[in-house]
């Protein structure tokens, strides 16, 4: 009839507006807002579908409230790979020129103790440091203290912790440990380890052509240049803390951040800073390790000088080759 032509329209609406009809639950993408008007009307705000002033149509659909721009950003931030990694790579380490750099200067020590012509402007620093040693140490301390505790226990130590890091880095990403051992691994063998089973190739051939003597000969008679426990110091301790550490912390579970800038600026600080810590870790190990070397009379400073280059451009050399495939592996 006419009466319920004119009354349909009204049911239609009003079942519409119910998420039940009928006992069936309706999609959640054909369901209706079912918020009264006087929310609107409350905080002034127009809705969707609305004509600005709260008294327009409700809108046809519920949409939920959307978070902001920074705590997407934040979110992000933590579920990502890199930009989560909690230990940032120092800028100036993976670049080619920093490596050059490095290999310049070990360059330019070998040349200052080695060549005939040059100015040797590390020899009076040389005889500075050895005649100090002979003056106020003994024969027992140069042998037992500096020899085997100082000069030993960071190269024993580092050994032990890529061991560690790199089991506990192949079982929980085996993509990264092949990366990042098998770059770390060879450059170990060929001129950055070894100090438990001789001296590695590189730092041997090194030693064979530049047949510099040792301060004293009555704990080591090989030759000196350049010093090999500095060398695996420097090279162990810096790729184990920005290259091997890295991929372990990412493989590890994470706690979100708070989904707001403060908590980002917290967690950038507490990267920064464990960064730091990794850094001044490094540079203990180089620095104890030299003066081992020096206290036990083994070896001159320019030789530690020369190791510590040496061991930092192989790292920096690491940390270039790892780079490239590091991220051609993130793009597949």
């Amino acid at each position: 009839s006419r009466s319920a032509r004119q009354t349909r329209p009204a049911a239609l609406h009003s079942s519409l507006r119910s998420p039940v009809r009928r006992g069936r639950t309706m999609k959640p993408s054909a369901r209706l807002m079912t918020k009264d008007s006087e929310d609107s009307k409350a905080d002034g705000k127009p809705r969707v579908g609305g004509g600005g002033n709260g008294d327009g149509p409700e809108p046809p659909f519920n949409f939920p409230d959307l978070p902001d721009s920074e705590e997407v950003g934040t979110a992000l931030l933590d579920t990502t790979g890199l930009p989560r990694t909690a230990v940032p790579m120092p800028g100036w380490l993976d670049t080619p020129v920093f490596t050059l750099a490095a290999a310049a200067a070990f360059a330019a020590v070998a040349f200052d103790v080695n060549h005939p012509s040059s100015f040797h402007l590390l020899q009076p620093i040389d005889m500075a440091v050895h005649n100090w040693v002979n003056l106020h140490t003994t024969p027992e301390f140069r042998k037992y203290a500096a020899d085997l505790a100082i000069s030993d226990v960071w190269p024993i130590a580092l050994v032990c912790g890529w061991i560690y890091v790199s089991v506990t880095l192949w079982s929980r990403n085996i993509k990264a440990g092949l990366r990042s051992l098998g770059v770390g691994l060879p450059l170990y063998l060929f001129g950055g380890g070894g100090i438990l089973h001789g001296d590695p190739w590189l730092v041997d051939t090194i030693k064979q052509i530049a047949e510099r003597g040792r301060p004293s000969t009555v704990l080591h008679f090989t030759y000196s240049f350049p010093s090999g426990h500095t060398t695996a110091s420097t090279f162990m301790a810096g790729y184990l803390a920005f290259a091997l550490l890295p991929p372990l912390i990412d493989s590890l579970p994470s706690k979100m951040e708070d989904s707001n800038h403060v908590g980002h600026e917290e967690h950038t600080e507490k990267k920064r800073d464990l960064s730091s810590k990794l850094l001044a870790m490094w540079g203990g190990a180089v620095l104890m390790t030299a003066s081992g070397r020096m206290l036990a009379d083994v070896h001159w400073f320019s030789d530690t000088l020369g190791g510590a280059l040496l061991g930092l451009s192989l790292v920096s050399l690491g940390t270039v080759v790892v780079k490239p495939i590091k991220a051609h592996q993130k793009d597949e």
